[in-house]
């Protein structure tokens, strides 16, 4: 049974819920993930695949997605009151929507499809089965991600639709970061960001003593929101930030647009989530910042302090249902500048501005960046690093932790070798703490060229080696499914199953290695041959055949 809030929103309209009995959701909207903002609900499912997953109004099957990444197995439907919804991470689809997408895979001999059928052609009562829980794609366990949407895909929180859950817990507030914002500001007599865990004393948040700052600084403030059955820890709704009183900064999350998630990485402090996992969400606000969620900011979320006297800053945090919590903590701005330890930018080769494409050449190295790759304006380096693993030097790109709002072009000069040879290359990435990930791309000039989001320390490597395949099942005489274990040092690119020379789809769980195979009518008693080709990042393939008797 689902126990509604007091909250009431006309403007829209009621949804059936996608699943039947008492509804939990694990994750909400708008969760810091990495990388992105959480644009749905996660409901729980109990960790059971199989599951009946139901349409939450009328409309028609707009579009459907098959994929190894991403949300796996998913359904969008489309209402006839505007609004999009969204079902991933299934495990399978209804048998209706199967057959059409099984005519689909079959005439393009591909597994991995994107569908967008004819306005109207694959209608959906409410309430009708579309599919079954999963955990298909990037997913970590069974559950079923839910979203609604617009007519252009901008994700609205799903809980503006009535699905409204009993909730009377305050969020909680964890963290309180103080940064320096420009060259010449100080925290605590030092030019760099001051970390404390708030204390809780007779329920109220507190912050002591006094923070000593000079010049212009801005917040950061880290809190969860938890919900009376659960012990995740779930988004917050809403924000707002005082100085003295005076509104500096108002956020809440009702949308968000897909285009703008790496945007994430701007709101939130990027070094100190991927150097320490905390999230903190920051008061400034750089302007290549443009996410949907801010109703108020003043002066970028950048305070300055110059008057040698004590300021109030409060943070007040909302969750969806009303129940809030709130923090105010003493700043005193100082002009004794005996003790401040001022801070000088180290060298770097060139200033990059946020609002233009920059194309920088160096000897064996090209970048270019588009226009709003940056957040703001940005100073550069590329560092050549002597240690490189590769074939070629190795290059430190920017900073291991400056984020960008979209993929950049690196091209690395290809040293002498084969041309036999050459499509065997990739770029290595590597981060701070030593993790790989290769790319793939493309040889122009004399240069492989290659799309990251990351920056990083990057070389050119060599694959010559093939994918590993092997068969996991050990009698295949009476299985439904067939296992493959898949794996390759650099990444699979492409795969294709075939059964008695027949292309069938066979599924790849890319998070388990694992290719599947579900047993079909092209399976005949007596002798069968089931042949898998996978293909790795570097045009490596290995082709896998056996046979046995059924």
């Amino acid at each position: 049974m689902i126990l509604y809030s007091t909250i009431v929103y006309a403007q829209y309209p009621v949804i059936a819920p996608p699943l039947k009995g008492s509804l939990k959701i694990t994750g909400n909207f708008a969760q810091l993930r990495p990388n992105h903002f959480h644009t749905g609900l996660d409901f729980s499912v109990n960790k059971k695949v199989g599951i009946p997953i139901y349409a939450v109004s009328d409309g028609y099957v707009c579009r459907i997605k098959v994929s190894s990444t991403g949300y796996g197995r998913v359904v969008y439907l489309m209402h006839s009151d505007g609004y999009k919804s969204v079902y991933a991470h299934l495990s399978r689809f209804s048998s209706k929507l199967q057959r059409y997408i099984l005519a689909k895979q079959l005439a393009a001999e591909q597994t991995e499809v994107d569908l967008y059928p004819d306005s109207g052609l694959i209608k959906i009562r409410r309430g009708e089965i579309i599919g079954y829980s999963g955990n298909s794609g990037n997913s970590y366990g069974a559950h079923l991600h839910f979203e609604m949407r617009t007519k252009d895909d901008t994700a609205l929180n799903p809980l503006l639709f009535h699905l409204h859950f009993y909730d009377t817990k305050k969020p909680q507030i964890n963290t309180i970061v103080i940064y320096p914002a420009t060259d010449t500001s100080l925290v605590n007599f030092l030019h760099k960001p001051l970390i404390k865990t708030v204390q809780v004393i007779e329920g109220k948040y507190h912050l002591n003593p006094p923070i000593i700052v000079y010049g212009a600084v801005y917040f950061g403030i880290e809190a969860y929101d938890y919900l009376n059955y659960s012990r995740n820890r779930f988004g917050i709704y809403s924000v707002k930030m005082y100085v003295d009183d005076t509104l500096f900064l108002a956020y809440h999350f009702d949308k968000l647009v897909f285009e703008q998630q790496r945007a994430i990485n701007s709101f939130q402090d990027y070094k100190l989530r991927l150097k320490t996992g905390h999230k903190i969400q920051r008061s400034l606000v750089e302007p290549g910042n443009k996410l949907p969620i801010y109703d108020s900011i003043r002066n970028n979320g950048v305070a300055v302090f110059y008057d040698n006297d004590f300021h109030i800053i409060r943070y007040v945090v909302r969750d969806f249902y009303g129940n809030e919590n709130e923090i105010d903590f003493q700043v005193k701005n100082t002009t004794k500048l005996s003790k401040f330890k001022f801070h000088y930018s180290p060298a770097y080769d060139t200033l990059l501005a946020y609002d233009t494409a920059n194309y920088l050449i160096f000897k064996d190295i090209e970048l270019f960046f588009d226009k709003n790759t940056f957040f703001s304006d940005t100073k550069f380096s590329v560092k050549k690093i002597e240690d490189s693993i590769g074939i070629s030097d190795a290059y430190l790109v920017g900073d291991y932790f400056l984020p960008v709002s979209k993929p950049f072009i690196i091209s690395i000069k290809i040293p002498d070798m084969p041309d036999s040879l050459q499509n065997k290359l990739l770029i290595l990435r590597e981060d701070f703490k030593g993790k790989q990930k290769f790319l793939s791309g493309r040889i122009n000039e004399g240069f492989f060229n290659a799309f990251t989001k990351e920056m990083g320390k990057f070389s050119l490597v060599l694959d010559t080696i093939n994918p590993e395949v092997k068969l996991v099942n050990k009698n295949l005489s009476k299985q439904s499914q067939l296992f493959f274990n898949v794996f390759d040092n650099t990444g699979i690119l492409n795969y294709s199953g075939f059964v008695n020379g027949q292309w069938r789809p066979f599924y790849y769980d890319k998070k388990n290695q694992v290719v599947i195979y579900r047993v079909d009518n092209a399976i005949k008693k007596g002798r069968n041959i089931i042949t898998l080709i996978v293909e790795d990042l570097a045009h490596n393939k290995t082709y896998f055949k056996y046979e046995f008797y059924r």
